[in-house]
């Protein structure tokens, strides 16, 4: 495990699927908050983590739509909003003070 940057980690595994067939007519989004700390996580599956889901979301979106990833430092008692209108699928990924990574797609 080692300080990691979440939404460098996030920026790298988009990275390396934009250019994918699959993603062509996926729209991406990014929305990652400057506040979020480093976390004390293995990057390496952290990536492949990200990489799973956002395969995944681009598979049931059938290659159409907007992607949107976002970050965001997780207040005390925070609860996430997920909306799914049409060909659209939101990743959200809250950090807490502690430090603890709560995935939510």
């Amino acid at each position: 495990l080692a300080l990691s940057d979440i939404n460098h980690l996030i920026d790298e595994v988009i990275g390396l699927l934009e250019h994918q067939t699959l993603f062509h007519g996926i729209k991406v989004v990014r929305n990652h908050s400057t506040s979020v700390p480093l976390v004390n996580v293995d990057a390496a599956q952290m990536q492949e983590v990200f990489m799973n889901i956002i395969m995944n979301a681009a598979q049931a979106m059938n290659g159409k739509g907007t992607l949107t990833t976002t970050t965001k430092l997780a207040q005390s008692g925070s609860q996430p909003i997920l909306l799914f209108p049409g060909s659209c699928l939101r990743l959200v990924v809250f950090v807490r003070p502690a430090q603890d990574i709560q995935i939510f797609s």
